[in-house]
């Protein structure tokens, strides 16, 4: 699993997901990637033209935005997979 996390300052992920990411990593290091990508950093945000166009329509309130093995997902959805491989 690739989970790409979207943010910027003043626009992150809620500190509740956050400790469940790593307890998810804690859990299947092998198994779950996690990149943090700053949509300022203009290399990295470039490769994502789905999120640029996204951010293009909504602006910063957009963020952050979350894609999951490659498909952008919302807030609930992750949290409800997290907590569902955590059990």
């Amino acid at each position: 699993m690739i989970l790409e996390i979207f943010e910027a300052d003043g626009y992150t992920l809620p500190t509740d997901i956050d400790v469940l990411l790593i307890n998810l990593k804690k859990k299947y290091a092998a198994d779950l990637g996690i990149k943090k990508i700053n949509i300022t950093n203009k290399e990295e945000i470039r490769k994502h033209k789905d999120i640029v166009h996204l951010l293009a329509q909504q602006g910063l309130d957009a963020l952050p935005l979350i894609k999951l093995d490659g498909k952008i997902v919302d807030h609930a959805k992750l949290e409800k997979m997290l907590y569902k491989r955590l059990g």
